[in-house]
């Protein structure tokens, strides 16, 4: 695969320094790169994630976009292998830090993942599918570190076009500018410099972004507090009046405040009771399958039955009688 990098379309070290930290994620496994979408926004911090299945695209994706710094990448893609891709991007002399997703029975692919590397294309993290999400947390982490560190060396070493031979002290001698030009270009040549030797932005902008979430997590936190404080005292105050109600009902019955209302309340007790037997007659006759549930007869006791009855004795088959003047002796029946 040919690169479409060139040193002409190639952005400068300077500008890798303006640009937030962002990923690439390259699988032909559709839901593996929704995921791991989702994983790199909500658990690294960087909110810039891009997608997609070929190597094409991303290709593509990559050249457009100057702040990708991390790419995971799939070994085996639907229009090509994976290293292929990183022998395109490692003539771009960009720094990107790639890690190779492979399975398991991927037999010396390791190893050539890891001669493709170089000084800005770095090849350090071969992971083996399925993915371990709580395993790539610091991983992802490490790369955009190891991403940073490889810009820094890239600012240490100014380009040949910015190095000015100043001319021996000894031999001082004073010139005639006929050209104005000429006076501006050494200005023009150091200006590079300056921008270069400004410390990098991209860390102070993602604690910026941090700091601005947890700050919102606060306030957050704060409005939870202030809600769940005011419901409490709700929840006291229907407690103290439930008490002082029942001390109210309480107290009018023990000092008869309710008996002007007894009338009333046997009135509607007749009105009422009437409907409520009904109802549980037809729900007897319902659950238990009969038109009509029959009423048990009661039982009205006769004065002979107030008086204590007497007890049966069990007849005994053996039963000695009593002696008599005929039988002395008794007999046994």
């Amino acid at each position: 695969m040919s690169s479409p990098f060139s040193s002409e379309s190639a952005p400068s070290a300077s500008s890798f320094l303006t640009q937030s930290t962002a990923a690439l994620v390259v699988d032909g496994d559709l839901p593996l790169r929704l995921s791991l979408k989702t994983f790199l926004r909500e658990y690294t911090g960087l909110e810039d994630v891009h997608t997609t299945a070929d190597a094409t695209e991303a290709l593509e994706i990559i050249q457009t976009h100057p702040s990708i710094e991390v790419i995971l990448l799939a070994a085996s893609l639907p229009d090509g292998e994976g290293l292929s891709l990183i022998d395109a991007l490692a003539e771009s002399g960009r720094p990107l830090s790639i890690l190779l997703m492979a399975n398991s029975d991927a037999e010396n692919l390791e190893s050539e993942f890891r001669k493709r590397g170089n000084e800005n294309l770095l090849t350090n993290h071969f992971l083996t599918k399925p993915l371990s999400f709580e395993d790539l947390e610091p991983v992802i982490l490490a790369a955009r570190d190891e991403v940073h560190a490889a810009k820094s060396r890239l600012l240490a070493v100014p380009p040949p076009t910015q190095i000015v031979e100043q001319p021996p002290a000894e031999t001082e001698t004073p010139t005639l500018i006929a050209d104005p030009a000429e006076q501006i270009a050494p200005t023009i040549i150091a200006t590079p410099a300056e921008d270069l030797s400004s410390p990098p932005t991209t860390a102070s902008t993602m604690l910026e972004s941090i700091l601005t979430r947890l700050s919102n997590q606060d306030k957050h936190i704060a409005a939870l507090e202030k809600k769940l404080a005011r419901q409490r005292r709700k929840w006291r105050w229907d407690i103290i009046k439930v008490i002082i109600l029942g001390v109210l009902i309480w107290t009018g019955l023990q000092r008869g405040w309710f008996r002007p209302l007894a009338p009333y309340w046997h009135k509607a007790d007749s009105v009422v009771r009437p409907t409520v037997e009904d109802w549980i007659t037809k729900y007897k006759a319902y659950r238990y399958g009969e038109s009509e549930v029959p009423k048990a007869p009661e039982k009205k006791e006769s004065p002979s039955s107030e008086k204590p009855r007497k007890q049966k004795k069990a007849e005994d088959p053996k039963t000695i009688l009593p002696e008599s003047p005929e039988s002395p002796r008794g007999v046994v029946l």
